[in-house]
Formats: C-alpha cells, sequence, structure tokens
C-alpha cells in the first residue's frame, strides 16, 4: 500500500475513534506516529498537535449544536489548559536543547507510561 494511502487511513480511523469517544490523538495517534510509523517523537508531537487542532474543530462545532458541551467546565479547563501546554511545549524545547535527540526517547518513556496510567485508571475508577 502506497504511503500516502496508508496516512489517509490511519487518519480516517483516528479521526472516526475521536468523533466516537472523545479520546484525543495522544491516546490513538501519537503512538502510531511513534511507533508504527517510526517518526521521532518529538517531531510526532508536533504533528500530533497540529492533527488534533484540525481535528477537533469540526467534532466541537457539531458537539456546541447539539448542546453536548459543559461550557463553564471546558472554559475553566481551558484557562489552565492552554497555559499549561505552551510551557508544556517550551519545557520540551529546553529538553531537546539539553539532551538533544534523546529526547525522543524521553517521550517515549513518558507516552508509555501516561498510557499505562489512563488506562489504568479507566478500567479501576467508576467516575474520572
Amino acid at each position: 500500500m502506497e504511503p500516502a494511502v496508508l496516512r489517509i487511513l490511519i487518519g480516517m480511523v483516528v479521526g472516526t475513534l475521536i468523533g466516537l469517544t472523545g479520546l484525543g490523538g495522544g491516546v490513538l495517534l501519537l503512538p502510531i506516529l511513534i511507533f508504527g510509523l517510526g517518526i521521532p517523537a518529538i517531531k510526532a508531537v508536533g504533528s500530533d498537535a497540529l492533527f488534533n487542532f484540525i481535528t477537533k474543530i469540526p467534532s466541537s462545532i457539531v458537539h456546541l449544536r447539539k448542546e453536548n458541551v459543559r461550557r463553564k467546565v471546558v472554559i475553566a479547563l481551558a484557562a489552565g489548559s492552554v497555559p499549561g501546554s505552551m510551557v508544556g511545549v517550551r519545557l520540551l524545547q529546553h529538553l531537546r536543547v539539553i539532551y538533544g535527540a534523546g529526547v525522543n526517547d524521553f517521550i517515549k518513556s513518558a507516552v508509555g507510561i501516561l498510557l499505562i496510567v489512563v488506562s489504568t485508571l479507566l478500567l479501576v475508577q467508576r467516575r474520572i
């Protein structure tokens, strides 16, 4: 299969799962980019962030129209998440300066640990 076709199919499957479950690309796409397609982790993080931005806009509009959104919760979360994500990107840039290409190993480990933690919490908690 052509690489471009494979990427389109991956995007379609991930986009469908995002629309269906609300899980972000960090859980679905990032591991595929890093472990499946062999993209360096730091490039995968940036690619995943842009993919999420583009993908979440249409699904967010649909959820707003269907009144599936708790706006006060979203505003409060965004108040912390927007600056937090900017801090995270800057921290990643700093780690890249310090560790060079070794930052990719850090990201892979962090992604693996977070996936295990989140999966475990989803399985054992009644309400997260």
